[in-house]
C-alpha cells in the first residue's frame, strides 16, 4: 500500500481566470481534479490526502464526493507548496508515499508505478523527460552559456519517497520553501529517477486545456538492392542485400516521417524531399530531423509511435531493440513510446517472395 499526497491549494494566477484551475472541465465535462484523483484510484492505494485553499472547500467536498469508495482526507494548506506538503505529511501512514500535482490529470498508470516501484526500492524516485528544445542560461536578454541536454532532466510527478525519511527531511529544512519535494528530500538523501511521459504535462496556461491529439499513418515500400547496405530506423542491419532508393531507402524512417506529417496536415515525404540531386543518398535521419522541426513549428509533440516492418528476410527479431530505441533517441522520447515490431506475409506478395521489406507507422501527437 502507498499513500498519495495531492496538493491543490495552489491560486493557479497564470490560468488567468476566476476559479480555481482544478475546477476547470476537460473535454468530458469532469474537472481537472476529478480526472486527477482518478489515477489514483485503485486497489493499492491507503489514503489520500488532499490539502486545499479554504475557500475552495465546497468544491473540492462535491469532487471527492464522486470517490466514495476511497479513503480521503481534506485539510487546508499552508501559504506556501512547502508548508502544505509539510502539513500534509501529518496524515501519511504508509511506508511510501507519492505526492502528485493536482493540475496533472494525464499521468499514466505505467509512470505511477514506475515511480512507487523505485520509491520503495531505493527510497526516493522522480520521473523525468528529456528537452526538445536546446537550453540556454540566460542574464536579463543575453545568453550565458548553453547546457548539454543530455545532462538535463525536466520533472513531473509523482514523486515517491520513503514517507520517514521524507518526514525528516521536511523537519530540517526550517522555514525554507521549495518548488518540488525530491528538493526537500535531496538534503538528506539521493533521489533516482525513471521514465515520465510527455503526456504527463501540468495544466497552468489556458492553452494547456485546449490540445488537440491527433493520429497520423505512414506506409513505404522498397525493393531489394545488392549494391547498398540495409538501414532500418537509422541503425545499419547485417545483411547480404539493401534497399533500392533515391535516399537512403530507410523504409521505417520512411513511413515514421509520414505518419508525423499526416498528423499535422502537411502532404509526405516526396513533396518535402523529391528525386532530386539534392536529396540523392540522403540520411533518413536528417530528413526526420526536418520534419520534427515542421512538428515543432506546429507546436507539436509526439506522444506515441507504433511501428511496423514487414519483411521475409533477414530475420530482424534480434535488432528490434536496438532499432526502437535508436527511434526512440531520435524523436527525443522515452523508449517505452516507441513500439516497434515485425512480420512477415506467410510467402505472399513482394515481400513474401523477398523482394523488398515494407513498413507502416502511426504516430499520435499532441498540439
Amino acid at each position: 500500500m502507498f499513500d498519495v499526497i495531492i496538493p491543490s491549494a495552489g491560486s493557479g494566477t497564470r490560468m488567468n481566470c476566476e476559479k480555481n484551475k482544478l475546477f476547470l472541465p476537460l473535454r468530458d465535462g469532469k474537472c481537472v481534479l476529478y480526472h486527477t484523483i482518478s489515477k489514483f484510484d485503485r486497489a493499492d492505494v491507503g489514503r489520500i490526502i488532499i490539502p486545499h485553499r479554504e475557500l475552495d472547500a465546497e468544491e473540492i467536498k462535491a469532487v471527492i464526493s464522486q470517490f466514495p469508495h476511497l479513503n480521503v482526507v481534506t485539510l487546508v494548506g499552508g501559504a506556501t507548496r512547502t508548508d502544505t506538503v509539510s502539513l500534509s505529511l501529518s496524515y501519511v501512514t504508509a511506508d511510501t508515499v507519492l505526492i502528485h500535482d493536482g493540475a496533472r490529470p494525464f499521468v499514466t498508470k505505467e509512470v505511477i508505478d514506475r515511480v512507487k516501484d523505485c520509491a520503495k526500492l531505493k527510497g526516493a524516485c522522480i520521473p523525468v523527460v528529456k528537452p526538445f528544445d536546446t537550453v540556454k542560461v540566460i542574464d536579463g536578454d543575453k545568453t550565458v552559456a548553453t547546457l548539454d541536454r543530455n545532462a538535463i532532466a525536466l520533472v513531473q510527478t509523482p514523486q515517491g519517497f520513503n514517507s520517514q525519511k521524507l518526514k525528516e527531511a521536511y523537519r530540517q529544512i526550517g522555514n525554507k520553501s521549495y518548488t518540488d519535494d525530491a528538493s526537500v528530500y535531496e538534503e538528506v538523501g539521493t533521489v533516482f529517477t525513471v521514465d515520465g511521459d510527455v503526456k504527463n504535462l501540468k495544466i497552468t496556461t489556458p492553452s494547456d486545456l485546449n490540445s488537440d491529439v491527433r493520429v497520423g499513418v505512414g506506409f513505404d515500400a522498397h525493393r531489394f538492392s545488392h549494391d547498398r547496405p540495409l538501414v532500418l530506423g537509422g541503425i545499419t542491419v547485417p545483411s547480404s542485400k539493401g534497399l533500392l532508393g533515391h535516399s537512403d531507402a530507410d523504409v521505417v524512417l520512411h513511413a515514421l516521417m509520414d505518419a508525423i506529417l499526416s498528423s499535422i496536415h502537411m502532404r509526405d515525404i516526396g513533396y518535402h524531399f523529391p528525386c532530386t540531386p539534392e536529396f540523392k543518398d540522403a540520411s533518413s535521419v536528417d530528413l526526420l530531423k526536418k520534419v520534427l522541426s515542421f512538428l515543432k513549428d506546429k507546436g507539436g509533440v509526439i506522444t506515441y509511435v507504433s511501428i511496423v516492418i514487414v519483411a521475409e528476410k533477414p530475420k530482424l527479431s534480434p535488432y528490434i531493440d536496438a532499432i526502437s530505441n535508436n527511434i526512440a533517441n531520435l524523436l527525443g522520447v522515452a523508449n517505452h513510446q516507441v513500439s516497434l515490431t515485425a512480420t512477415t506475409t506467410e510467402k505472399l506478395g513482394f515481400t513474401g517472395r523477398e523482394e523488398g521489406i515494407a513498413s507502416e507507422a502511426i504516430c499520435t501527437v499532441r498540439i
